[in-house]
């Protein structure tokens, strides 16, 4: 039925060999593949996932076009070159391999549980642009935990547009969880801060607070305190921020909310001396859902210079010098007080028939400056004429909502004295008198040099080699490295370590430069500390296992650690590398953890024992 049984195999021989050969082809010829994954097993509503691509027969390039990722709040890329090269030497003939192949990843989150597409991702190769595979994806919705509950309350319901309101968050989480490190990968939404039609300010909270969140892209200061929740002893997690609507209607600010893992049962095949290893859970909590209704400002008696700020300011001038001619600058600083400082702008002093009459202001401004609750506008001013025997008043306008109507506030006039400048004309230039520099010169034998004092004369400093060799400051200036280098020689001859030792006393004292790098990374920048601590986890695993620093890899460092400790360290010490990593490749990385340094030099220690 099927013909003879010999010729089907011979079939099938030519197709596998087809297949080799096109695949070598293809290897050769350098094409570029591409593909996609979600690495995360399971996907949760709220919570963290990563997005990877993988990129076949290349070593670099570029993500040309990601949009397709904005829905899921992209955080990224973090660029990995992941390229192979291996040589084998065979009866004397030498062969090289190279396998080249980069990753581009991306922190993504779905923001509703239920079926989710990622579409497909360019990326440009060579000039050459590729698209990856769409890729198809159920979120989980999170379990909840009478443990753990979030509340959110906004000052105010009912607002003008323009003015400022309050909404503030608190987390709570029994205690006994914390204590005990059972909770961990905090990721709270607020889906206000991100609000089109909403302009977020910082809170007090966000200056007085010792300790940071990034919520939603944003710095959030946090405050911890102790409360009783729900007949739970619970610690208690607040932040807020002040919300500026910008467009009147009905606001829906959506639902605060938080994912956390929490521990669920002890993991009886992964213990350690060290202690216990758990499962984790992903639980969600959610506020009620916050929205306000923003009426318009009033028309009747809106000034004609309103800007739009809502609640209460107050405003001062300072001007130095206030004794000058005609023409001289003059430094005027208006200082602007109030509660909410951000909506004020720069006072548009052109617009001032006061000052545009007799002031010459240019159209170059400095940048602002907020010092606690006044914000400093500087400008240069010229005086037209020597006229002018006041600085003039600078107004602002804003509308009191305890009162309900527009108020317009003014500075204090500030008198000068202004002189006139005296001009110099062409007439002044001819009659001023020449008078004689320095003596006659005289005709004397000696040449015109016999005209002047010995001390004036220049004399001849040609450069002379052997003049200069044999002075005592060029015997010292060749004498001393000389005699260093020869030192140097000697002892590196008599006291040299072989290279064997060199690297072994490297390997030993790896820990010792690694934590010395992680531990300087807590005291810098965050762009700074990121860069140094990538530095000191990749320096400790090149110096100990004699490999490049550059070439390793989050995926690497998880490899080499997992021999030496359990996955829970492995997977979380390559975790804090790619998220180190993500400020050298993108500015959008996130700011910096310093638990991220603790954790790193915990895990690296456990490698030594």
């Amino acid at each position: 039925m099927f013909g003879r049984p010999e010729i089907w195999s011979l079939k099938i021989l030519v197709c596998l060999a087809c297949a080799g050969l096109s695949a070598f082809c293809s290897a050769a010829l350098g094409e570029v593949e591409l593909s996609a994954e979600i690495s995360s097993e399971s996907v949760y509503a709220g919570q963290d996932f990563v997005y990877q691509i993988t990129v076949q027969g290349a070593d670099s390039g570029k993500v040309a076009d990601s949009s397709a990722l904005q829905e899921f709040s992209p955080e990224g890329p973090t660029m990995s070159d992941e390229s192979r090269r291996s040589i084998t030497i065979i009866n004397g003939k030498r062969r090289e391999r190279v396998s080249k192949k980069f990753t581009v990843s991306y922190r993504l989150k779905a923001k509703e549980a239920g079926r989710h597409t990622i579409s497909p991702v360019t990326v440009e190769v060579e000039g050459k642009q590729y698209k990856t595979e769409s890729i198809r994806f159920d979120a989980k919705k999170p379990q909840t935990d009478e443990r753990m509950d979030i509340e959110a309350v906004i000052s105010k319901k009912d607002c003008f547009v323009g003015e400022p309101i309050e909404l503030t968050c608190s987390w709570y989480i029994q205690k006994q969880l914390l204590q005990r490190n059972l909770v961990k990968d905090l990721n709270f939404s607020v889906p206000a801060f991100n609000h089109p039609l909403i302009t977020v300010e910082q809170s007090n909270i966000d200056k007085n607070a010792k300790e940071e969140l990034e919520i939603n892209g944003l710095k959030t200061g946090v405050l911890q305190t102790s409360a009783e929740h729900n007949g739970i002893s619970s610690v208690k997690v607040t932040f807020s921020k002040i919300l500026i609507p910008k467009a009147e209607g009905q606001i829906n600010l959506g639902k605060p909310g938080i994912t956390c893992k929490i521990a669920v049962s002890v993991n009886r095949s992964g213990g350690t001396f060290f202690g216990r290893r758990y499962n984790y859970g992903v639980f969600a909590a959610e506020a009620e859902n916050i929205s306000i209704n923003v009426k318009p400002l009033p028309e009747e008696s809106k000034p004609a210079n309103f800007s739009g700020l809502v609640g209460e300011y107050k405003i001062s001038t300072q001007a130095s010098p206030v004794d000058m001619k005609e023409g001289d600058p003059i430094t005027l600083k208006i200082k602007v007080q109030g509660k909410h400082l951000k909506p004020v702008e720069w006072p548009e002093l052109s617009e001032i028939p006061a000052f545009s009459e007799n002031f010459i202001i240019p159209e170059e401004k400095s940048s602002p400056k907020i010092s606690g609750s006044t914000k400093i506008f500087t400008q240069t001013i010229r005086t037209k004429t020597d006229k002018v025997s006041e600085i003039p008043p600078v107004e602002i306008s804003f509308f009191n909502t305890e009162k309900g109507e527009y108020i317009t506030a003014k500075s204090k006039p500030i008198d000068i004295d202004v002189k006139p400048a005296k001009n110099i004309t062409l007439k002044d230039i001819e009659g001023m008198e020449d008078e004689p520099v320095g003596s006659d010169v005289k005709s004397v034998e000696g040449g015109i040099s016999e005209n002047f004092p010995a001390d004036e004369i220049l004399y001849n400093e040609k450069f002379n080699l052997r003049r200069e060799l044999l002075s005592p400051v060029a015997a010292v200036m060749w004498g001393v490295p000389l005699a260093l280098f020869t030192a140097s020689a000697a002892l590196r001859l008599f006291f040299g370590q072989s290279e064997e030792k060199k690297k072994l006393r490297l390997k030993r004292n790896a820990i010792k430069i690694a934590s010395r790098r992680i531990k300087n990374a807590q005291s810098l920048p965050d762009e700074k500390a990121r860069e140094e601590l990538s530095r000191g986890i990749c320096e400790y695993f090149s110096l100990k296992f004699d490999v490049p620093a550059g070439s390793i890899t989050p995926e690497d460092c998880k490899e080499k650690a997992l021999g030496y400790t359990g996955k829970e360290d492995s997977e979380r010490l390559s975790e804090i590398l790619a998220k180190a990593q993500a400020s050298l490749y993108s500015p959008s990385g996130g700011s910096f953890d310093k638990n991220w340094c603790k954790d790193s030099l915990r895990i690296l220690r456990r490698l030594e024992k």
